[in-house]
């Protein structure tokens, strides 16, 4: 495989190396290692460790994935998840995670502000956690800036005043 090389340009005193005759800079030429592809989300998550224990902020990330997105694509979980995580950084919200998921009518699985407990020896469990823990770290989403969200099956009387950003798996978002 060619090595990469980069060029770099430096002040050297004259004499240590053969100087450059137009500006007294002296070119030296450092091999670079290949870039590192970076992961896909599928990668990402499957690499992703179960921890022996989680912030209450990312477990309510990860209940609120499992219960609004487990059937979905990565993609889609992805998506209710930043969207959570947009919420907070609104006026419109509480701003935590544990406090936007408990809000009062906001999550159908939420009910008097208890959020149920899970399974957590199943995939789509561990597969919960990984997409909360990458959402909190920053791993991008198609879904942008949405603040809202809704399964393609149900049609909400407020879809109509809020702009649409489109489908991402099972899910449509808005601003």
């Amino acid at each position: 495989m060619p090595v990469a090389m980069a060029v770099l340009l430096v002040n050297v005193p004259r004499g240590h190396v053969p100087a450059d005759p137009v500006d007294g800079r002296t070119t030296i030429s450092i091999p670079v290692p290949p870039a590192v592809p970076l992961p896909t989300l599928s990668e990402a998550v499957k690499a992703s460790a179960l921890p022996a224990r989680t912030t209450r902020e990312t477990e309510c990330l990860a209940r609120t994935v499992y219960f609004e997105a487990r059937g979905d694509g990565l993609e889609g979980q992805l998506a209710v998840a930043r969207t959570v995580i947009n919420r907070t950084r609104s006026d419109l919200f509480p701003d935590t995670i544990c406090g936007v998921v408990r809000q009062r009518s906001q999550f159908s699985f939420v009910h008097d502000r208890v959020i149920p407990e899970v399974d957590r020896e199943t995939p789509a469990w561990r597969k919960a956690v990984a997409i909360a823990t990458l959402a909190r770290r920053g791993w991008p989403s198609r879904a942008g800036t949405a603040l809202f969200f809704h399964a393609a099956y149900v049609s909400p009387d407020w879809r109509w005043r809020r702009p649409s950003l489109g489908r991402i798996g099972a899910h449509l978002f808005y601003s």
